[in-house]
C-alpha cells in the first residue's frame, strides 16, 4: 500500500487555513477510517458537533486526526498522534479523500459489450459501461455512464455527468388514459431529457422523457440512488434528491433544494428555491422559497411539530 505523509497533503489544502500538532517525521497514512477503526496507519475525522468529539480524540488510535480548535489538545495527544487543526474537519477530510482515494475515474471509451446508435454524438473523452444500450443520444465530454444504463433517444448529457450503474434515461413517462375508442393508450411521449453538466444520477434512478417538451436536470443536480422523475419535471441547479424520492409530473424545483429519502411529490406543483422537504414527506401544494416542510400530507415543519406535541398529549392524557 502506498504510504501518503503530511506533505503529500499540503497541497490540497489552501495555504494558511491549517495548524499541524504533533507531526513526527515517520507520520504517514494508507487509508482514511472511522474513528474506531481507524489504526495507526489510518486518516480519520472528528466533527466538532459530537457530544462524545473529546473522547474520540483522546481514544482513537488513528495516526492522523484531522480536527478544529474547539479540542483540548493535550502533550499526551500531541505525543501519540498527529493532529490537523482545521475550520471543517468534514470538507478537508473529504478533500483529502476524494484526492487521493476516489477520484481515478476509468479511461476513456467504449466498453465492447455495449450498444451504441450509429448516429449518437458522443464526445471521445468519455467513458460508456458494460453492457449499456445507448440510444441516437449527445453525450459531452468528462462523462461517465456505468455499466447497464439504458439511454433512450433525445437525450442530451452534458459535461462531466455521472450515471450510475443501472439507471434509466429517457424512457415513456406513465400517462395512460382512453381514446376515442375507449382503448388504454399512453399519452405521447415525443419530448426528450436534457441533462446538463456536473449532474450526478444514482443507481437504479429513472428520469422519464418529456411528452411534448423535455424533463430538465440543472447544472450542478444530484439524484441519489432510486429516485423517480416523471415526465416534463424540471430539476433546478445544485438541488438534491436523495434516495427513493418521487417527483410526479410536470413538477418544476428551484434552485438549492433539499428533497428527503422517501419523499413524495405530487404533479404540477411548484417547489421554490431554497426549499427543504423532510424525509418521508409527501407534498400536495406549492412549497414556498426557503421554507421547511414534514408529514403526510406535508405542512410547515414548525407546524407539523405542534400537532405532534398536541397527539402526544393527547395519547399520554397531559
Amino acid at each position: 500500500m502506498k504510504k501518503y505523509y503530511i506533505k503529500d497533503i499540503l497541497p490540497i489544502l489552501k495555504a494558511g487555513s491549517f495548524k499541524i500538532l504533533g507531526e513526527k517525521p515517520d507520520t504517514y497514512f494508507i487509508n482514511i477510517k472511522t474513528t474506531l477503526e481507524g489504526k495507526s496507519d489510518s486518516l480519520v475525522f472528528i466533527s466538532p458537533d459530537r457530544n462524545d468529539k473529546q473522547g474520540l480524540l483522546e481514544n482513537t488510535k488513528a495516526g492522523i486526526v484531522i480536527i478544529d480548535g474547539s479540542f483540548e489538545i493535550t502533550d499526551s495527544i500531541k505525543n501519540d498522534k498527529c493532529i490537523l487543526v482545521v475550520a471543517d474537519p468534514k470538507k478537508v477530510f473529504a478533500t483529502i479523500g476524494n484526492a487521493i482515494f476516489c477520484n481515478h475515474p476509468p479511461a476513456f471509451g467504449v466498453h465492447p459489450t455495449a450498444y451504441i446508435h450509429p448516429d449518437a454524438k458522443i464526445n471521445s473523452k468519455t467513458y460508456i459501461g458494460p453492457f449499456c444500450y445507448v440510444g441516437k443520444v449527445e453525450i459531452d465530454e468528462g462523462t461517465i455512464i456505468e455499466g447497464h444504463c439504458h439511454l433512450y433517444d433525445n437525450t442530451i448529457i452534458g459535461k462531466n455527468v455521472i450515471i450510475k450503474a443501472g439507471a434509466v434515461i429517457g424512457g415513456s413517462g406513465f400517462g395512460f388514459m382512453k381514446d376515442i375508442n375507449n382503448n388504454e393508450v399512453n399519452f405521447p411521449h415525443v419530448g426528450g431529457v436534457i441533462i446538463e453538466e456536473n449532474v450526478a444520477i444514482g443507481s437504479g434512478t429513472c428520469i422519464d422523457r418529456g411528452a411534448l417538451g423535455n424533463t430538465i436536470i440543472r447544472r450542478n443536480a444530484k439524484l441519489d440512488n432510486l429516485v423517480h422523475v416523471a415526465h416534463n419535471v424540471v430539476i433546478g441547479e445544485n438541488t438534491y434528491l436523495t434516495a427513493s424520492s418521487t417527483i410526479a409530473g410536470s413538477t418544476s424545483i428551484g434552485d438549492d433544494v433539499f428533497i428527503g429519502p422517501n419523499a413524495s411529490v405530487s404533479s404540477g406543483l411548484m417547489i421554490d428555491s431554497d426549499a427543504f422537504i423532510t424525509i418521508g414527506s409527501v407534498v400536495t401544494r406549492n412549497v414556498e422559497e426557503s421554507s421547511h416542510i414534514t408529514g403526510n400530507f406535508a405542512v410547515p415543519h414548525t407546524t407539523f411539530l405542534k400537532i405532534l406535541k398536541k397527539n402526544i398529549n393527547e395519547i399520554e392524557g397531559k
